[in-house]
């Protein structure tokens, strides 16, 4: 199940503060901010995705600056080089956005295969949650009908 706050605008949101409180921290840092922005993500395209929007935006910036001021030639080379400085500059968020994607579609795959809490057997008396085999409710003692 993917609740709503799950996606590429969160998972960048998240990335983007864990990164700047664990800067200090070389490489593990933006490491640790991909990951849970990962996990945020909910899958590996959208963590990957949210991982380069912040080159993207710097980049797109220093393209429209360059263009404005200097030779639009000179903007988009100024613009590509700087993206691709900072892609390189993002490798450890992206291997982090890599894995926390993985271990979300995995939670999400593993969560398909298990019966949720919810449909667990509940006592009819007390609401405890019962076993399958149970004939009595180990909570308030009350005989269970399909036990």
């Amino acid at each position: 199940m993917i609740s709503s706050n799950r996606g590429v605008w969160p998972a960048w949101l998240w990335m983007f503060i864990l990164s700047l409180l664990l800067g200090w921290l070389p490489l593990i840092g933006p490491a640790i901010a991909g990951f849970v922005g990962g996990l945020q993500a909910g899958a590996v395209g959208a963590a990957l995705i949210a991982a380069i929007i912040p080159s993207l935006l710097v980049a797109a910036f220093i393209f429209l600056l360059s263009t404005v001021l200097a030779l639009p030639i000179l903007g988009v080379l100024a613009g590509m080089g700087i993206f691709v400085i900072l892609l390189v500059g993002t490798l450890p968020l992206l291997a982090g956005a890599w894995i926390g994607g993985v271990v979300a579609e995995r939670r999400q795959t593993d969560g398909e295969r298990r019966p949720a809490i919810a449909e667990q057997p509940r006592c009819p008396s007390c609401g405890e949650r019962v076993a399958d085999t149970d004939t009595v409710c180990p909570n308030c003692g009350a005989t269970l009908v399909g036990g």
